[in-house]
């Protein structure tokens, strides 16, 4: 997670061609996506009870008013009086219709979505991200392209969120590139992040909001510094064995969300940090005659960083080990 220098795709000689016809789309699928999932769908509800354990569900939606009306795919959120959440699937075919469910507890709340259902546009945008994080993983900084393709990752999720089941998802930001990130599966999906976002204090819920009042608290590698979050190595450089912990709130949950202890990940981890402080002793020994004539180490480290994975945990070694050697001399 190492901080990432953004590409601009319009001024890229690789991309600008490419990249004005790209961005018409996406901001015409932004666009429709605002129409679709930012609207709220015209519905009332009731719930009979049937039984001891079962109650029917009636959710009556007219949607008739809408001169755009659609088959809909929906998600229908269920909040039971005791704070507990039930997601249902269903599908109106007309404006006007009722849909019923079974269900095993009284609702207290119910919350109708059109069911996010994505253009893959966002896919084309991987090579610009292949390009800004050389193949490597947005959150653990493991080098991907030889075992994995590679997912553009949505850093707000496009169509729910995991911890907050009231929530539409961040359908305004699927096509805004500004919200591409590049992940390994491990991290993205199953045992990974997947649709979590959570975030402290107030969340915002519509396109209509103004992002700038929502405080994530998740790692973005395009605007945190690792190494302000995050702790690779303990005083003493000898203790760095791979796993990682949050020196901050946003660090301590980065660290659970994005799963980044898992045992082979600390593994290899590990031993990229070995191989680094290996390479940088070196580095260093070979260049001992050289310090008075303008050899700096500090010059030297952006060039010899640039072949591992893992450059935080890499760069955490590398100062720990500068300062217990200030201790020795």
């Amino acid at each position: 997670m190492a901080l990432i220098k953004r590409i601009d795709p319009s001024k890229d000689p690789e991309f600008s061609d490419w990249y004005t016809d790209w961005k018409k789309r996406a901001d015409d699928e932004k666009q429709f996506a605002i129409r679709m999932y930012g609207k709220k769908l015209n519905y009332k509800w009731s719930a009979d009870k049937v039984s001891d354990k079962e109650y029917k569900l009636k959710i009556d939606i007219d949607e008739s008013a809408d001169n755009n009306w659609a088959v809909n795919k929906l998600r229908i959120i269920v909040k039971s009086e005791n704070g507990e959440y039930k997601e249902l699937k269903g599908e109106n075919n007309k404006a006007k219709e009722s849909l019923e469910f079974k269900i095993k507890f009284n609702p207290a709340k119910i919350l109708v979505y059109r069911r996010f259902d994505a253009k893959p546009l966002y896919g084309e945008y991987k090579k610009v991200l292949v390009k800004e994080y050389k193949y490597r993983c947005a959150y653990c900084e493991s080098l991907i392209g030889h075992i994995d393709h590679g997912d553009v990752e949505h850093f707000r999720p496009k169509g729910n969120v995991e911890d907050d089941p009231e929530h539409p998802g961040y359908y305004w930001l699927a096509y805004d590139e500004s919200n591409f990130l590049l992940s390994c599966a491990k991290c993205n999906q199953s045992g990974g992040k997947l649709n979590d976002f959570p975030v402290e204090g107030k969340r915002v819920y519509s396109h209509d909001e103004n992002m700038n009042i929502e405080k994530s608290l998740l790692l973005n590698p395009y605007i945190d510094e690792t190494l302000d979050h995050l702790e690779f190595c303990p005083d003493d450089f000898e203790m760095c064995k791979g796993p990682v912990k949050g020196k901050t709130a946003k660090g301590k949950k980065s660290v659970e969300v994005y799963n980044l202890n898992r045992d082979l990940l600390k593994t290899e981890r590990n031993f990229q940090q070995t191989n680094f402080l290996n390479a940088l002793v070196i580095k260093l020994t070979q260049n001992l005659g050289n310090i008075t004539s303008g050899f700096r180490l500090q010059d030297e480290l952006p060039k010899l960083i640039s072949d591992f994975q893992y450059q935080s945990a890499c760069i955490a070694v590398a100062n720990a080990w500068r300062e217990n050697l200030k201790k020795t001399i």
